[in-house]
C-alpha cells in the first residue's frame, strides 16, 4: 500500500487536499476540506472515490 498527498490547495484559512492510497488493483482517492481553526487544520468534510487500475 502507498499513500500520497497528490494536490493540496491553501486560501487563507481553508484547504483542501486530495490523498491516494494506492493497493494492488486499485486506487482509493479522498477528498479532505480542511478549516483552520485556532492555528490548527481541522477536516471539516471529506468525500472518496475509487479508480480501478
Amino acid at each position: 500500500m502507498i499513500t500520497r498527498i497528490s494536490d493540496i490547495n491553501v486560501t487563507g484559512n481553508a484547504a483542501g487536499v486530495r490523498l491516494e492510497i494506492e493497493f494492488p488493483t486499485f486506487i482509493f482517492i479522498d477528498y479532505l476540506n480542511l478549516l483552520k481553526i485556532d492555528d490548527e487544520w481541522i477536516i471539516v468534510d471529506k468525500v472518496y472515490a475509487t479508480k480501478m487500475k
